[in-house]
């Protein structure tokens, strides 16, 4: 998992960002291809997620949902959030 991690976090970025740079986003769409093959990892922000029904397939999957929790869950910014309002009526039972 550290070196999936490694990957996920420094390698890919720094990939993309250098295809980007020059202009070849056919490279760019092949390494995010790549984290699709990435298993996901589990750690509790996206054990927290799975548990409200959120399926974590691949590691680009974790990414992203490890970003929303930064972006909104540390911020209780949960109104400004769709998974958030998702939770926010399912609790009320709308």
């Amino acid at each position: 998992h550290l070196v999936n991690g490694l990957m996920v976090n420094t390698i890919i970025p720094y990939i993309v960002a250098f295809h980007q740079h020059i202009g070849q986003q056919e490279h760019v769409n092949q390494v995010l291809q790549w984290t699709r093959q990435i298993p996901a990892e589990h750690n509790s922000i996206i054990h927290a997620f799975e548990g409200t029904g959120i399926t974590v397939a691949h590691m680009q999957d974790a990414q992203g949902l490890i970003e929303l929790h930064k972006s909104y869950c540390e911020k209780s910014a949960c109104a400004s959030c769709e998974i958030g309002k998702w939770q926010l009526k399912k609790a009320i039972g709308k």
